[in-house]
């Protein structure tokens, strides 16, 4: 899942992609992929401000 996260992060997979190579759906992908400091949205807190 780490890996998957990371991929995902760098553009590189999309949530569908990482979420295959994770094992999961995507939805548990989505729901998980926080959990290793990566946002789904393409902007940080300090980009929106």
């Amino acid at each position: 899942m780490q890996l998957a996260a990371q991929l995902f992060e760098k553009g590189i997979f999309s949530a569908g992609q990482a979420a295959d190579m994770a094992g999961i759906s995507k939805r548990e992908f989505i729901e998980n992929v926080g959990k290793y400091g990566v946002s789904v949205f393409g902007e940080t807190l300090e980009d929106i401000e």
